[in-house]
């Protein structure tokens, strides 16, 4: 997952690079519309890499782009569970694009409404 390169040249210089689901095309999508980006097929677990790509990288533009398009699409996920004939049109697709953390969130989203129509 974390890519290692070694210059031939120089044994003891070692870098370490983003993997590819964090890349500058996925950052500049993220950036455009989080929403359109099927984040799942880059990484079924991409938050939980993002954090722990921060974790080792001090990127403050990672993180304010990481920050910005979860919530952005946890807006999209509690709209998607408050309008369920969204999920069924064009709400699918973005559906099928989340990630794991994401998929919790919408479980707990559809939890908390299936609570509140039983009140």
């Amino acid at each position: 997952m974390l890519a290692l390169s070694q210059n031939l040249s120089t044994s003891s210089l070692v870098s370490l690079d983003l993997p590819d689901c964090l890349s500058t095309r996925v950052i500049n999508a993220l950036k455009a519309d989080p929403r359109t980006v099927d984040i799942r097929s880059l990484a079924p677990h991409f938050y939980a890499i993002g954090a722990r790509m921060l974790e080792l990288f001090e990127e403050d533009e990672l993180a304010d782009v990481l920050s910005e398009s979860f919530k952005k699409r946890a807006k999209e996920i509690a709209d998607q569970a408050h309008n369920p004939k969204g999920a069924l049109g064009e709400g699918a697709d973005f559906l099928r694009g989340l990630d794991e953390e994401e998929r919790q969130c919408k479980s707990i989203e559809l939890e908390h409404l299936l609570k509140a129509d039983h009140s």
